[in-house]
């Protein structure tokens, strides 16, 4: 199967993620800089989620600005249920070597508490 590159969009993640395999909103860059790099990267569409601050209007324009379209932001595949299986898992994927990260984890301390 063949997947169009105008099929693929990201949840860009990886700008708020903490060392510990957390999430830190605070750690994204403005937006306007994410979306540049996010086409600059080849991607063609982001998941959607309009800023507060902003109207569903003004975030399509900024997206369209950045020559990417809005995108539903969900994980199709299965995530690891056993230990073994997440022998991949780690909080820094790479290009080469994509894991799930650690709150995914059967093995983590997901949910916490």
């Amino acid at each position: 199967m063949t997947i169009r590159h105008d099929r693929i969009a990201i949840n860009p993640l990886q700008w708020i993620a903490t060392e510990d395999g957390w999430i830190d909103p605070a750690l994204a860059p403005a937006l306007p800089e994410r979306l540049k790099a996010i086409h600059a990267a080849g991607i063609a569409a982001v998941h959607a989620d309009v800023p507060a601050q902003m109207s569903a209007a003004e975030y399509g324009r900024l997206l369209g600005e950045h020559g990417l379209a809005p995108a539903p932001g969900y994980i199709s595949g299965p995530l690891p249920r056993t230990r073994a299986a997440c022998a991949n898992c780690s909080t820094r994927p790479t290009a080469s070597a994509p894991r799930w990260p650690n709150w995914a984890c059967p093995s983590s301390s997901w949910p916490p508490g």
